[in-house]
């Protein structure tokens, strides 16, 4: 897997940050997906250097980025897929947990709503 790989980015306009840490600690499988769209968060925008859109824009929605299948730990925190396998084992996130193909598809199938999840270094 890959986790955050940590590091902050600050926007100077409007003086927000973000910090691109996976949390460690218990959270619970609150909700699961198929084939799910990732709504492009502030920060990319920033990141890229591109004028961010209003909540609503619908070029926020993105195919594919996550992934087949997503498990929703809450908090805008998800284990998902991943476009970049060769960085898996290594910090790359932006704070969610990346799983390859294979091993998320066996977590989607065999893990139910409410399991809990540890996280920790």
């Amino acid at each position: 897997v890959s986790v955050g790989r940590g590091g902050t980015l600050s926007e100077s306009k409007s003086g927000r940050k973000w910090q691109f840490v996976t949390p460690r600690g218990e959270f619970r499988v609150i909700s699961k997906g198929v084939n799910p769209k990732w709504r492009k968060p502030d920060w990319a925008y920033v990141e890229a250097g591109e004028p961010v859109p209003p909540p609503e824009d619908p070029s926020r929605v993105v195919d594919g980025e996550l992934g087949s299948y997503l498990l929703n730990l809450g908090d805008g925190y998800l284990i998902h897929g991943t476009k970049s396998v060769q960085l898996l084992g290594r910090p790359a996130s932006h704070g969610c947990v990346r799983v390859g193909a294979e091993d998320l598809e066996k977590l989607y199938q065999t893990v139910p709503l409410g399991t809990h999840v540890v996280i920790f270094e």
